[in-house]
């Protein structure tokens, strides 16, 4: 079987690690405690993700949403959408916005969006509030979309047969994109992270259950995807402790640069730790993979009204 570089990567800087460390007591308490709860499988969300569309167009939208994926924290006042019932901030608004862009315009393509302007990107988005980089995410989108176009003829059903529907294939055909390439080094060693390339794939398999154009095999190559939400959870669990310095630096709400070795460490113990607590479930007898975990993670965070705080980095990876 295939290893995955992030995992065995992670690993590699987690042995190394200085300022934080994986609780293992915590891991098998939080396991147990999961395990007597009877933990719900998570699904992909239908309440603010595009569902009712062709497969072309929510292969598309999909496609779109992860390119945008990342860095959704805020000082001030988060950018946030009129949603459904109330207003929505962070991924879900990103989320709505794309569903009811690509429910009004679905004859839009990649071909189109290559050359999409950035008074017409702001429109799409919307709403209030502070959102970081948005005119690198308009190029993120433009360049996502003529690499897509040049090298898939503007397909992505294209791109998932040429990684033969299998996670360990995908993963580093989307890691080639442009703002995919998800790594750093520490200590002259490259360390791969991967997010948006392992989120891409989760999504894909998420949105279509798994099958049809969202079949692919080996889904439990992918790890969680380390970005600032299931760190925060991890260490409220208290499965992630963080050395004086470190904490105090979180709690101020200082910046941490992306590649600092406390970044480092921050994202690869959180890719170990969830494994670490996956390996637990499973011992307990519940058994789901990395991927579902880390979902299970993140929709628990964002439920949680008071936690620990999250580290701030300025990034296009997550």
């Amino acid at each position: 079987m295939i290893e995955n570089p992030v995992r065995t990567t992670s690993r590699w800087v987690v042995a190394r690690a200085r300022d934080v460390l994986i609780d293992h007591s915590a891991v098998s308490r939080v396991a147990r405690f999961l395990r007597r709860k009877n933990i719900r499988i998570p699904v992909w969300s239908q309440s603010f993700h595009l569902t009712q569309a062709s497969d072309t167009i929510k292969l598309r939208y999909i496609f779109v949403l992860d390119s945008l994926n990342f860095c959704f924290w805020s000082r001030g006042q988060k950018w946030s959408v009129p949603g459904p019932r109330n207003r929505l901030s962070g991924y879900m608004a990103l989320a709505w916005q794309l569903k009811n862009f690509f429910k009004d315009n679905p004859n839009v393509d990649f071909r189109q969006l290559q050359t999409l302007s950035y008074r017409a990107f702001r429109s799409i988005l919307g709403g209030s509030g502070e959102l970081h980089f948005l005119r690198e995410r308009h190029r993120i989108l433009t360049r996502v979309s003529k690499y897509l176009v040049r090298h898939f003829d503007g397909d992505p059903s294209r791109l998932l047969r040429a990684g033969k529907r299998r996670a360990e294939k995908l993963v580093p055909l989307l890691a080639a994109i442009p703002s995919f390439d998800d790594t750093t080094k520490l200590a002259g060693r490259k360390v791969h992270f991967y997010k948006r390339a392992q989120i891409l794939v989760g999504d894909i398999w998420g949105a279509f259950g798994g099958r049809g154009i969202g079949r692919i095999d080996n889904i439990g190559y992918l790890t969680a995807f380390a970005d600032y939400k299931i760190p925060q959870i991890l260490r409220d669990l208290g499965i992630l402790r963080y050395s004086p310095k470190l904490a105090a630096t979180v709690g101020r709400r200082d910046m941490i640069a992306q590649g600092s070795p406390w970044e480092t460490e921050i994202r690869a113990s959180t890719i170990v730790g969830v494994e670490e607590l996956k390996d637990a479930l499973h011992r307990e007898g519940a058994s789901l993979p990395s991927l579902q975990l880390d979902w299970y993670l993140w929709i628990t965070s964002k439920s949680r009204k008071k936690m620990l705080p999250h580290n701030l980095t300025k990034t296009v990876y997550y």
